[in-house]
């Protein structure tokens, strides 16, 4: 959603989970791969920016191989804390690349969270279609589960239900 309200193009959803990709597609993606797919036959050159999300080793590696010489591979998703990734040194130095991790968007929540209610007001944000799940805390190892398992986007849990 942020890609679309700051008018990047094309924007490019890589994920490993079918209905995520769909999701992407109706909220302004112009293409969604999962992360055994090539980018490259798609765009050539590669993206400027790419920007993971899923918190996962093989879409960061993915996304690290789509970034374009001289571009720059964000990654804002939370991995397990096990999890590695790989990548050639070499295309690293060569390629001119470069790897940033955000947390929570690097925000800076007093100057940000006004933009973002604005933005929801003004309909460019409609975080509501992310919400795939609302559970009572009864069901929350289930809640838990399922975020695990990548079966949901984002979940309410209501503590007095």
């Amino acid at each position: 959603m942020g890609a679309v309200i700051s008018k990047a193009a094309p924007i490019i959803v890589i994920d490993p989970v079918e209905s995520k990709r769909e999701l992407a597609l109706s909220l302004g993606a112009d293409i969604a791969l999962d992360p055994k797919d090539n980018l490259r036959n798609h765009l050539a050159t590669g993206v400027s920016v790419a920007i993971e999300a899923a918190g996962r080793a093989d879409t960061l590696i993915a996304a690290y191989e789509a970034t374009a010489r001289g571009g720059i591979t964000v990654s804002v998703g939370l991995p397990k804390a096990e999890e590695k990734f790989s990548i050639s040194a070499l295309s690293l130095v060569a390629d001119l690349k470069t790897i940033k991790g955000s947390y929570l968007g690097s925000a800076n929540p007093r100057l940000d969270i006004p933009e973002f209610v604005e933005f929801w007001c003004d309909g460019k944000l409609p975080v509501e279609k992310l919400l795939t799940s609302t559970s009572s805390m009864l069901q929350v190892n289930e809640a838990m589960d399922a975020l695990d398992g990548a079966q949901v986007v984002r979940q309410v849990i209501h503590p007095h239900t």
